[in-house]
This record gives C-alpha cells, structure tokens and sequence, in this order.
C-alpha cells in the first residue's frame, strides 16, 4: 500500500441502548481495511506508514483497532490537518496489536496512522473501527447505604492446543462512578465464581488510580481511595485466571481519618527514644486493604528521627507523610530495613510543621500488635537514607 491518503470515510450514526454495567470494550467493526507496510510507502521517523481517512461524529464513543501477524502495530489518530495526535496506542491486552477508545469532542474528518513500532516492521496488518455503545450515567455514591451492583463476566475466550496467538485479555465489566475531592471510599467485589481483581480507573486520562486483587486470605478484593479531585472514576471487575461468572460488587463512603496519635509516648534512655505499644485492627482505616495507624510528630527543618517498627505476627512497613497530606503520597517510607521484616528509617525533615508516622502492615488484611519507636532528634543529623549499620544497631536492635 503506498503513502496516500486513502479515501475510506466512515461515518457512524446508530442509536444504542446504555447499559447499566458496561461490559469490554467491543464493537462490531463498522469499517476495515487490510493494508500493507512496504518500502514505497511514507516515513514517520524511521518508520513507514499508512493513513486511512475516517469521518468520526462528537460525541460517540469509536473503538479503533490495528492488528497484524508480521509486526507490531502502532496506530495514531490525527484531527485533520494535525500534526500532534489525539490518541494513540502501541500494544493492548497483552498482545503486540493496537486498539484505543476515542470520543470526538468535534465532529470532522481524521486520519488514521498505521506503523509499525521498530522501522523494519513490513507485512500485512488489517484496521478496523466501529462504534460502540453509550456510558451509562455515572452513579453517586451516597452516604450511609453507598453504591452495589452486580453483573456476570464470560469466560476468556480459549486458545486451540500448541497454537502461536497474541495472548487475548481477560473480559472485564465496568461501573461508572461520580466521586468528590476529599473524600474517602473503599471499592469491594467478590465472586463464588472466579478470582476477581478490582481497577478504580479515572475516566479523563485512563490512569489507574488504585487496584487490588486479592484482599486478606480470599480471593475477593477491596481497595480504599482519597479522590484528590471530583469527576468520574470506572470501577473494573476482572477475572484474574479468565474464569467466567456472577459477581457483586460495591463502594462506600468512608470517614475521614481519625486524629493521628499525639498522646504521650513511653521514654527510655534519657528521653531518646519515644516508645508506643499499638496493634492494627479490622476497625482501623486502611489503604489499598493494608490498615495502619498514624501518630503526630512536631519537626523542625534539617532535623533527623529515626523509626523503627517491629512486630512478631506480621511484616511492618513504616511511612512519614505530611501532617496536611495524610491522602497522599508518602515522602519516606520502608519496608524490611529493620531487623527480618521488621521497618526502619530515618526521616529528615526539609521544613518546620506537624508530620505523620503511618506503621501498617506490607500485607492486605493482617493485622496484630506491634511496637513503634520514634527517636528524639539526632545530632549530628543523619542522612535520610540511612540504613542500621550507619546507625550502629545489631539485629537485636528491634526486638
């Protein structure tokens, strides 16, 4: 196939039925064409290309797809006239073809780009497109009674004995959910069926916000969320070994987090180190299925703290945060620098103001009793990646 642009237009106007529980993408393709990468064709870089012209409508939500048995598929989709693509897409589903999902926000005329990833890639390749059905409208979450649903998932489709095919991803459903800035929500889905796995994907850019797979000592999943923003979120249900079934799944409001620990600690050794005896509890908030409990430090900037988490019936992980962002990301944290599995590290703080200590457990669902020490600062103070030999600790150090 040569370089020109090839005059294939489509143009989809069919009126489809919302779903509650959107299942996989797919569409029946609407428009297909089998192509050809060769020598004569034009370059993008290093690699050659075909462009095939497709007339898409505001509004609707197209599937777009490349797939091919000599190279791996790249696909770019340009607004007429463009130079910077309006999506893209290298390898989905595991496999090395290419599929995106796109709505227009205007109506027009756009070109499809097929290329292959490296610049030797020639062969025969096949482009389709088709519509696909409108979202459902994204459901609230409310206080108290939250959000359940349910829906059933096919089975991966299966794969002849000794055969050479792109791996195909697992079926998954979807619900459309509507959450607001600040606030706290745990996501569940179980299944007597299959071994679920839960994605909370935000709808504006596709990232995935928060996953879980297997929650506690079952197969079923739960994951807690802060939304730094409001908009709508897809909850994903998928199955992890392609087994087909029933499933429920849900969402809740949670509280927000309970004032961290500020009471006074245990001293030892003239005031050096702070010592708590604490124990993480199903009644404890969690993150991503982990429960933790949070403690108040006061730290001045350049000054270092160590601390130490240790426990006899699970595997401690340790996290300083700030005092204002105790949804976010962690400025520090440490899994197995202590002793065994137990949690070690030394915090410098880059700035006056109230810090939190987070102890939880690396696991989802374990909890027990633990033993959390924090040291009165360190002079000189330490680098902040110190580990227990640059502190002169033996093994015994946390127990």
């Amino acid at each position: 196939m040569n370089h020109r642009l090839k005059a294939a237009a489509f143009l989809l106007g069919a009126s489809l039925v919302a779903l509650p529980a959107l299942a996989q993408p797919a569409a029946t393709p609407s428009w297909s064409a089998d192509g050809r990468l060769e020598d004569s064709d034009s370059q993008d870089g290093d690699r050659r290309y075909d462009d095939h012209r497709l007339t898409l409508e505001a509004g609707r939500r197209y599937q777009i797809s490349a797939s091919s048995d000599d190279f791996d598929t790249v696909i770019r989709l340009y607004r007429a006239g463009a130079d910077e693509p309006v999506a893209t897409n290298d390898d989905y589903g595991g496999s090395f073809n290419s599929r995106l999902v796109f709505t227009p926000e205007a109506a027009g005329e756009y070109r499809l780009r097929v290329l292959a990833y490296s610049g030797d890639g020639r062969g025969a390749y096949r482009a389709e497109a088709g519509i696909l059905p409108p979202l459902p409208p994204a459901a609230q979450v409310p206080q108290g009674r939250g959000f359940e649903g349910q829906g059933r998932l096919e089975s991966a489709p299966t794969q002849p004995e000794g055969a050479d095919q792109a791996y195909v991803e697992p079926p998954y459903a979807e619900h459309r959910l509507q959450l607001e800035a600040g606030r706290r929500y745990r996501f569940s889905a179980t299944s007597e069926d299959f071994d679920t796995q839960i994605q909370l994907v935000r709808e504006s850019d596709e990232s995935v916000a928060a996953e879980n797979d297997d929650y506690g000592e079952g197969l079923n999943s739960r994951v807690s969320f802060a939304s730094e923003e409001s908009g709508i979120y897809s909850l994903r249900v998928r199955s992890v070994g392609g087994n087909g079934g029933a499933y429920r799944v849900g969402a809740e409001l949670l509280p927000p987090l309970p004032a961290p620990n500020a009471a006074p600690a245990g001293e030892r050794a003239q005031t050096v180190w702070h010592i708590w005896q604490g124990e993480l509890s199903s009644s404890d908030p969690d993150n991503e299925g982990q429960f933790f409990d949070d403690y108040l430090v006061r730290m001045r900037a350049g000054e270092t703290r160590l601390v130490i988490a240790d426990a006899d019936g699970f595997d401690t992980t340790v996290a300083v945060l700030p005092m204002s962002g105790r949804n976010g990301q962690p400025l520090y944290m440490d899994d197995d620098s202590g002793p065994g599995v137990n949690s070690l590290l030394a915090f410098q703080a880059s700035e006056d103001g109230d810090y939190v200590v987070r102890v939880s457990s690396f696991s989802a669902g374990a909890a027990g009793a633990y033993r959390l020490r924090i040291s009165e600062p360190v002079t000189p103070p330490l680098p902040a990646e110190a580990g227990p030999a640059d502190l002169g600790m033996d093994d015994h150090s946390g127990h």
